[in-house]
């Protein structure tokens, strides 16, 4: 059973607006804090953009996004952050990850 989340911001029951988190977007990602709806604990939520065709050169592959997600999740290790969920949607990947 998937962990409901949501991001921090006007849309959400929080008022403060979703906060960048250590550089926040690069060319296809951004990340934001995000808050768990049950515990009140703090994640970093990186949204991910997913290319629509083989032929665009916009957004990232499914394969380069399985890639991140297996090596998070098999590498367990003080210095790398851990991967808590991935959600999926049609147009992003978002990974939920420690602050």
């Amino acid at each position: 059973m998937a962990m409901e989340f949501f991001c921090v911001g006007p849309q959400s029951a929080f008022t403060r607006p979703c906060k960048m988190v250590h550089g926040g977007s690069g060319q296809f990602a951004v990340v934001r804090r995000c808050r768990h709806r049950n515990t009140g604990v703090e994640y970093a939520a990186k949204s991910i953009k997913k290319r629509r065709s083989k032929s665009s050169r916009r957004g990232v592959t499914r394969e380069d996004i399985e890639r991140e997600v297996n090596i998070l999740k098999d590498i367990q290790h003080p210095n790398v952050i851990t991967l808590h969920e991935v959600f999926e949607n049609k147009a992003e990947v978002i990974l939920i990850l420690e602050l």
